[in-house]
């Protein structure tokens, strides 16, 4: 991934989506310490938050990096990669125009006119469908990427259209009756886990074998099996975010058989990569090391007693902010960094900055002993949410800086 950053403002955009959706996070923080909001809803935040993160950071920016690999050497005025770009183009403006009224109505309806429109689901909706649009320009294209790693991005692309299938789920089971409950649940979660679990871990894999194929650091094909596990087990494991009431004997040895396939096929990847890979660089090894802790602490989740996880929310938000802030945040800025030539001083800040704040979310844990505890973490997590949001904005502007002055000397040479 070595040579100038593109001129373009998809990951500008992004950039801008991940900083948003930070700065929510961290009004959620402080609202929760009591600091007057406007009247905004705790559950409305976190919608907003999540959402904003998941539609413009966690699927653009990692779209954006496969567009510009499949493109390199090709026209781009071809029809498959156009429609790659007005995906990636309408699901980050879908989400950030869905993100107001994540932020102020959640899903509740909107009153326009005569009638009241679920606006924030609508828009939710939009992303999906730029979502096929991309998939549809992949599949025309695909076979400019390298065979070897192909499996990856393939399977990645799978698990996102999947996961948006239960998405599209949610509004038929509205009109049921009993069990509607146990139903929308289900759903809900397994739209996100085919999604955290499946699109992100993969296309994170693929981000990462790119890099070490283009290094020569190894020429074997990705082994399929494995890709398999996690494709498999990835949807199943949907039952580990329901609420405990909902769940059933079944549905837990359904989450558990979903995590240990996840967990093992990713271990098995990150593996095969490390025995043949050398002289990786702290980058590769911040992805690789984050992914690898996830995958255990999944393991141990699927094999140790239900207790140790079921009734700890904080544990469940800090395994998920390990996968998105940490290993997928940290690849992206990581990737950015690299493109646009800075120095690796930027790239440590933001891992001290990501570092600082995942040991904070420990806190909040079963694990942090009760008697520890007090006000002083809320305060401690509103800091710390604070510091990725400085670390990354001063990453942003010494990008744009970068790629202005790449622009200026490239017209100068003309």
């Amino acid at each position: 991934m070595s040579g100038k950053l593109k001129d373009s403002p998809i990951w500008q955009l992004s950039l801008g989506c991940f900083i948003l959706a930070a700065l929510t996070g961290m009004l959620y923080r402080v609202s929760m310490l009591g600091v007057p909001n406007g009247g905004l809803s705790l559950k409305n935040i976190r919608h907003a938050h999540s959402h904003l993160m998941f539609f413009g950071w966690a699927v653009p920016f990692p779209s954006y990096i496969l567009w510009t690999h499949i493109q390199k050497g090709y026209n781009t005025g071809h029809l498959g990669f156009q429609w790659m770009k007005v995906g990636i183009y309408g699901e980050m403006i879908a989400g950030l125009l869905a993100y107001p009224f994540f932020l102020l109505y959640g899903y509740q309806t909107v009153p326009v006119w005569a009638a009241s429109l679920p606006i924030a689901a609508m828009l939710s909706g939009m992303v999906m469908l730029f979502w096929y649009v991309y998939i549809f320009g992949y599949c025309k294209k695909r076979q400019y990427l390298d065979a070897r790693i192909r499996p990856l991005s393939d399977a990645a692309l799978l698990l996102l259209f999947i996961c948006s299938l239960g998405a599209w789920g949610i509004a038929p089971v509205q009109l049921f009756g009993a069990g509607k409950q146990l139903l929308m649940s289900g759903i809900l979660h397994f739209f996100l886990s085919s999604f955290t679990e499946g699109w992100v871990v993969l296309i994170l894999l693929y981000i990462l074998t790119d890099h070490l194929f283009k290094k020569e650091l190894i020429h074997d094909s990705v082994p399929i099996i494995p890709l398999i596990f996690i494709a498999l087990g990835a949807p199943l494991t949907f039952p580990f975010g329901m609420p405990e009431y909902l769940l059933s004997p079944l549905l837990l040895v359904i989450a558990r058989l979903g995590g240990l396939f996840s967990a093992i096929g990713l271990l098995w990847i990150l593996v095969f990569l490390l025995r043949r890979g050398s002289q990786w660089s702290f980058f590769w090894e911040c992805t690789a090391g984050l992914l690898a802790f996830k995958a255990v602490m999944q393991f141990i989740a699927s094999t140790a007693p239900a207790t140790l996880w079921m009734r700890d929310h904080g544990l469940q938000i800090f395994y998920l902010h390990t996968l998105l802030l940490g290993a997928l945040s940290l690849t992206f800025l990581g990737w950015i960094r690299i493109e646009a030539r800075l120095s690796k001083g930027y790239f440590r800040m933001i891992v001290a900055a990501v570092g600082i704040m995942l040991i904070s979310l420990v806190f909040t844990t079963r694990i942090w002993p009760g008697s520890w505890s007090g006000i002083w973490i809320g305060y401690t997590l509103a800091v710390a949410a604070l510091l990725p949001i400085l670390s990354v904005s001063m990453l942003w502007a010494a990008a744009r800086n970068a790629k202005k002055c790449s622009v200026r000397n490239g017209r100068h040479k003309e």
